[in-house]
């Protein structure tokens, strides 16, 4: 999925080393895949450079495909992902309100729609909201970064308590969906931190 970083520079050079790397993508900045019964629906969150109209068109064609997939008995679950996520507990503004006040809200009308998964926030956060779980990972090597105190008055509830390393989330998408993520120590050895089913 496309990051802020991925349009750095002239917008439509960006875009063309991106497609370059991934043509199976065909120039499209959002798509679906199914794995397994799972729907995966990319979007491009970076409404900013997308501007409003294509945001918007983004929106509708996000409400059809979430209405394909409430019809298609093979679809057992939907994930969502995204750069932004609609919700953290970053120190620095990372809730863009097109995903927390657009595509979200959508998302809940849909009872297949599981997971949100994003990226953005240099760190590992955990939400449940209306019955979503919002996963946001984004700790696979650049700097971490701090969150809000859980005692903050401006801190979402975050199910995840424990450390806040590099990490990576990994889905099993076998009878059950189990979410595990893997975490790094100091000391260079990975353990299980969080860990959720579907």
């Amino acid at each position: 999925m496309l990051g802020n970083h991925d349009y750095m520079g002239s917008d439509g050079k960006a875009l063309d080393h991106w497609f370059s790397r991934f043509p199976d993508l065909g120039r499209r900045n959002a798509y679906t895949r199914t794995f397994r019964g799972i729907r995966i629906v990319v979007l491009d969150s970076n409404v900013d450079e997308l501007g409003g109209p294509r945001a918007e068109r983004q929106l509708r064609w996000l409400e059809r495909r979430l209405d394909e997939a409430a019809a298609d008995d093979g679809v057992r679950a939907v994930f969502v992902a995204a750069h932004h996520p609609p919700f953290s507990n970053r120190r620095l503004d990372a809730e863009p309100e097109w995903m927390r006040g657009e595509v979200f809200p959508l998302l809940t009308r849909y009872p297949k729609v599981r997971m949100v998964l994003s990226g953005h926030v240099h760190a590992y956060e955990h939400f449940q909201i209306d019955g979503i779980h919002c996963v946001v990972s984004g700790g696979a090597g650049s700097p971490l970064q701090p969150l809000f105190d859980a005692a903050d008055e401006r801190t979402r509830p975050d199910l995840y308590r424990g450390p806040r390393g590099f990490h990576y989330v990994r889905v099993r998408a076998g009878e059950r969906i189990v979410v595990d993520v893997m975490m790094l120590r100091d000391d260079g050895t990975w353990f299980l931190a969080d860990q959720f089913v579907l």
